[in-house]
């Protein structure tokens, strides 16, 4: 009975990536042609594109060739006042001082003088109030913040008021201030710089009065007060309150004024140009009716489009070709799909090849399994101890060289066609101990094998192994 008649029927066959690489990889040739006209589609795609675009807005505003309606420029001009004003506020917000402090927790240091000057006191009370707005007083403030602050925010540390005290003069119609109190104030979230400012301002005011001495009658100037307490700030809980709602009213009027002025790609170039000042550098103002040509990284993106496509093509065919092929393509999938030995395993000499093929070869067979010696496979027939051996090669003309190679004294060999292609052979085989498969990787297909083993099976004709020839 034959050992192997279970094994009559195709089972599912397993892919293997590497083999499915390596046979991708030998069509290298084709491949490159692929990369070629992948380079020429990309050529083609830059050629048709170039004809297909137009100026971009931007180049359309910069040549005239387009200007918006009037009614559309002055939501243009609202926008962007609305916008400036919002950016200024938003510095505001975040470069000042008393936006930054906690309303409810301000450092707050008061001087009060009193001055009696006759009637120079309103006067020299006006230039004491105008000392916070000296420039050398802003850079020694600034130096005490440790932050370098436009004079803008350093003024708002501190501020003062004047109240006078009037009296009639001997002339009935007109009135003369002979003294006032001066109140200078500084806020600030730290203790320590509070002091610091407030000391540097009491020292200003007084080597002012100094100097005022000289050129004016100055009765009395005294400090009345001074000191520094912790409160909840009142005022610049205000002033931050003022500050958010004009940025939150500012950016509301720009974003409406902006959406409606440019809801087209055409207004929103005209509108950043020319209300904006948009840095318009390296933009090109072509003329009207012209073709913008393409830059070279877009030449560079198509021509990579090209040829990826043309690749992806070539895989997809190579790929498909690859699993429609039903020949046997490793030896491995003699002994795993049909469970036959595998007696030996031979790779004829390759022909003629270049550099590439047979470095292709040589990656690929490591990954394949080792070649037999002839030796060993004339020893491994002789053991199977039988008397008469066909060896069954459906290209039986290619199997002649084979059988002078492993010709045995033992064992009589002699090469066949499958049984299932001649009478002869099918004869040949009854009269015979059993055959040996011959399988060529590449050509002999899978429903050869398969057919073979159902009439040994029927015939009962012993299937000893397999010889696969790479």
């Amino acid at each position: 009975m034959n050992e192997y008649k279970n094994f009559c029927r195709e089972t599912e066959r397993e892919i293997s990536l590497i083999d499915l690489f390596f046979y991708m990889l030998s069509h290298w040739r084709s491949l490159i042609a692929a990369v070629l006209i992948g380079v020429l589609l990309g050529c083609g795609i830059c050629f048709l594109k170039v004809e297909m675009v137009e100026m971009t807005p931007e180049q359309a505003i910069l040549s005239g060739a387009y200007v918006a309606p009037p009614e559309m420029q002055i939501r243009m001009s609202q926008g962007s006042q609305y916008r400036k004003l919002y950016d200024k506020q938003a510095e505001y917000l975040r470069e000042s001082f008393l936006m930054q402090m906690d309303s409810n927790r301000v450092y707050t240091g008061t001087a009060k003088y009193y001055l009696a000057a006759g009637d120079n006191t309103r006067f020299l009370s006006e230039n004491l109030k105008n000392i916070l707005n000296d420039n050398e007083l802003i850079l020694e403030l600034r130096n005490i913040v440790g932050v370098e602050k436009e004079p803008q925010y350093i003024r708002e540390l501190s501020g003062c008021q004047v109240v006078w005290n009037e009296s009639l003069s001997a002339s009935a119609d007109q009135e003369s201030y002979i003294d006032a109190v001066i109140t200078y104030t500084v806020s600030f979230g730290e203790e320590g710089k509070c002091n610091e400012i407030l000391q540097v301002i009491e020292r200003k005011a007084e080597a002012a009065v100094d100097e005022f001495q000289k050129d004016y009658e100055i009765s009395k100037f005294e400090r009345i007060h001074d000191g520094i307490e912790l409160i909840a700030n009142q005022d610049i809980m205000l002033q931050q309150k003022t500050a958010t709602d004009n940025a939150n009213t500012y950016i509301t009027n720009y974003v409406k004024a902006e959406n409606e002025c440019c809801s087209n790609p055409l207004d929103a170039a005209y509108y950043y140009i020319n209300y904006l000042n948009m840095d318009t550098t390296g933009i090109e103002a072509y003329s009207m009716g012209a073709k913008v040509p393409m830059s070279a990284k877009t030449v560079v993106k198509w021509l990579l489009v090209g040829m990826i496509l043309s690749v992806g093509l070539w895989g997809v065919w190579h790929g498909v070709r690859y699993l429609l092929d039903k020949s046997v393509k490793t030896a491995e999938e003699v002994k795993n799909n049909y469970g036959l030995p595998l007696l030996g395993y031979m790779e004829t000499e390759a022909g003629n090849q270049n550099a590439v093929d047979r470095w292709i070869e040589k990656c690929s067979g490591k990954y394949r399994m080792s070649p037999d010696s002839l030796e060993y496979i004339r020893k491994t027939i002789d053991s199977l101890d039988k008397e008469s051996i066909i060896l069954c090669d459906g290209r039986k003309e290619e199997s002649e060289q084979l059988l002078k190679n492993i010709t045995s004294d033992k064992t009589s060999l002699h090469v066949s066609e499958f049984v299932h292609q001649s009478g002869e052979a099918l004869q040949a085989a009854k009269n015979s101990d059993g055959e040996i498969l011959i399988i060529r990787r590449g050509k002999t297909c899978h429903q050869e094998i398969v057919r073979e083993l159902e009439v040994c099976s029927m015939q009962e004709i012993m299937v000893l192994g397999a010889i696969v020839i790479g």
